[in-house]
């Protein structure tokens, strides 16, 4: 893989890869040290990355890989302190990220219940993170109907998350 590629396929990810990684860790320097680790290692494995068929989903899950172990190693730096409150801490932060799991797996299974247009318009918008109007261009449907497929989709699945318990 040369600069080039590297540039083309991952560095425009950085930013999500941090916000997402910061979601975990909390903690901006470990956030972006995290980043940079996922980057140095997908540079060492070189040319067999540039034909990854989903590069974003693969630095997605290595962020997420490697945050968790970060906070695994947190978590036994804290054990050997003698202060209660830190290591309370550190099973709340645990406990947390268990329950957002779980709370995702939750909304995945929602998502797949709704219209296949809703859906698509969902993920254009909030993964894809495009424009309402670039939306109804790539799916030559009117603007007014993203709006109201996507307002649809956010309400359908506000119920049945506040119906599940999970708000």
């Amino acid at each position: 893989m040369d600069v080039k590629d590297f540039q083309r396929l991952f560095l425009p990810l950085r930013h999500k890869l941090y916000r997402f990684a910061l979601k975990f860790v909390r903690d901006q320097m470990a956030a972006e040290d995290i980043v940079q680790e996922v980057f140095l290692r997908i540079w060492n494995k070189g040319q067999d990355m540039v034909n990854l068929e989903h590069p974003e989903a693969y630095c997605m899950t290595m962020t997420r890989n490697l945050s968790l172990n970060y906070l695994k190693a947190k978590s036994r730096q804290n054990v050997g302190l003698d202060s209660a409150g830190e290591q309370v801490g550190t099973q709340v932060a645990a406990d947390r990220m268990m329950m957002i799991n779980e709370r995702v797996v939750v909304l995945k299974a929602f998502i797949k219940t709704l219209s296949e247009r809703q859906q698509l318009v969902l993920h254009l918008r909030e993964v894809e993170e495009l424009t309402y109007d670039e939306i109804a261009s790539t799916l030559e449907i009117s603007l007014a109907m993203v709006k109201s497929e996507l307002f649809r989709a956010r309400q359908t699945l506000k119920k049945k998350m506040e119906g599940h318990g999970s708000n």
